[in-house]
């Protein structure tokens, strides 16, 4: 039995027959002629948040370019500890907030070190971070690929960088 460093065949191959479906969904339209799929309207928000992580002794290091993780950003503290931020930045007057189902098994497994980090943006300007933690994300659905949570009751929930 061979279990680090053995690679079988018959189980590591790759499925593209799907992929020019996911490529071009967008241009999918109904028989009326509408967008089957509605236009894309979240944009990944710029945000550093290296000073405020600095600030509370940890470093930070940018993980956002490796997809399904769950969070955006690894920052550990002096004693070890390895906390995930997950960054969402909202436009002003945002009623929502949408966290794919990686996100939110992240912040039920690790809620302790799991931070949802809420970032306002107004044209070029982003405001301070409220990082939103230690609450009860919730058991997604059979089938769900996200869940959207009120972005007020967040904002409560939320405090200052910690």
């Amino acid at each position: 039995m061979h279990f680090a460093g053995h690679q079988r065949d018959a189980v590591h191959r790759s499925d593209p027959t799907d992929l020019m479906r996911r490529l071009v969904k967008e241009d999918f339209y109904t028989f009326q002629g509408t967008k089957l799929f509605p236009e894309r309207k979240s944009y990944a928000a710029e945000y550093e948040l290296s000073d405020a992580e600095k600030a509370l002794g940890r470093m930070p290091k940018d993980v956002s370019a490796q997809r399904g993780l769950g969070y955006d950003i690894e920052s550990i503290d002096a004693d070890g500890n390895l906390f995930f931020i997950e960054v969402k930045g909202r436009a002003d007057g945002a009623d929502s907030v949408t966290l794919t189902i990686n996100e939110v098994n992240i912040g039920r497994n690790a809620p302790h070190r799991f931070r949802l980090a809420l970032v306002s943006v107004e044209g070029d300007r982003a405001s301070t971070p409220v990082y939103v933690s230690g609450v009860d994300w919730g058991l997604p659905g059979f089938g769900d690929t996200q869940i959207t949570k009120n972005l007020q009751q967040l904002l409560a929930a939320g405090r200052a960088p910690h």
